[in-house]
């Protein structure tokens, strides 16, 4: 049975496992591993807020009546959150959104509804 190693971010995966055991020319499923991605890959959309921030209070409401799936930092309580947000942004202001390589810092709702349109994002 052949070894398989996928060095990815299973964070948003889904893992289903069934074994294979071999005995003779007897094969029984025990478990294998298949990992599948959600909807937008390994690539998960991620808002970093400051939790007294209005337009980030204003995001999370939009992403959350519009049914998206994300993952919120804090960057005032995550220091590493704090600097990948720097670091992909150029700036240190939020909300800020990355997807998919693509970022969006410092935004209103409508700058929002623009992005994931222009962007072709849906939930």
């Amino acid at each position: 049975m052949g070894h398989y190693d996928r060095r990815a971010s299973l964070r948003n995966a889904q893992v289903v496992c069934i074994l294979v055991k071999l005995r003779g020319s007897m094969v029984s499923i025990l478990a294998s591993c298949v990992f599948r991605e959600d909807s937008r890959g390994f690539n998960m959309m991620i808002l970093y807020i400051k939790p007294w921030c209005p337009w980030c209070i204003e995001a999370i409401n939009y992403l959350d009546a519009h049914g998206f799936s994300y993952e919120k930092r804090d960057v005032l309580k995550d220091a590493a959150a704090y600097a990948q947000m720097e670091k992909i942004s150029h700036q240190s202001l939020t909300p800020t959104l990355e997807i998919h390589g693509k970022v969006l810092a410092d935004f209103d709702v409508q700058q929002l509804e623009r992005f994931l349109a222009k962007e072709g994002i849906a939930p």
